[in-house]
């Protein structure tokens, strides 16, 4: 049940005007496949779920600038949950939040986009 819920806060919060202006900014054409793309990872990974929207929506961003698709079985990059712990007074707040990994082939892809590496 907390997952549905987390999922329609995401689904609400990627549909919304601004956030979709956004991504057509950023992606362009590609923004409504983009967006469920992104839909699909969340609702496909229970603990990236639970991550804040704004820190999914700052990973998923770092891949389109980098034009690097954030399907987890391509292996370009990935949007990663983690927890982070900060303190409020006396007491430990921990917080789900996601964040934008390259993987190996993302690394090559922009090898070769560089110009200086033919193949690897």
């Amino acid at each position: 049940m907390t997952n549905q819920l987390a999922q329609n806060n995401h689904n609400s919060f990627f549909k919304s005007p601004a956030v979709k202006n956004r991504i057509e900014q950023v992606v362009g054409a590609r923004a409504e496949q983009f967006t469920t793309s992104l839909l699909s990872i969340i609702s496909n990974n229970n603990l990236l779920a639970k991550a804040t929207s704004e820190s999914i929506m700052g990973a998923a961003m770092k891949a389109a600038v980098l034009n690097l698709p954030i399907e987890p079985s391509l292996g370009f990059a990935y949007v990663v949950p983690y927890n982070r712990n900060y303190k409020d007074g006396n007491r430990w707040i921990t917080v789900n939040e996601a964040q934008f990994q390259i993987g190996y082939r993302g690394l090559i892809q922009l090898a070769q986009r560089s110009g200086q590496v033919r193949n690897i």
